[in-house]
């Protein structure tokens, strides 16, 4: 089953739902650095926008490893 992330703009609250164990950080991404498979900015600005995050699932098994790392 491929993960699921929540990603919220550094200006936004983190969601409520957003607790520890069942959540944990992944990481930051830069505008310049490629976005994890499954990730698109279109959507990220607009739910970004009008809910405060966006979610969507990793789509490639070798994105969820480097991201356990």
């Amino acid at each position: 089953m491929p993960d699921l992330y929540c990603a919220v703009p550094e200006h936004k609250p983190v969601p409520p739902f957003i607790q520890a164990p069942a959540w944990e950080f992944a990481g930051r991404t830069a505008p310049d650095e490629p976005r994890p498979q499954g990730f698109s900015d279109e959507v990220a600005r607009f739910a970004a926008e009008f809910q405060g995050f966006y979610t969507f699932h990793a789509t490639s098994i070798l994105e969820r490893r480097r991201s356990a790392d």
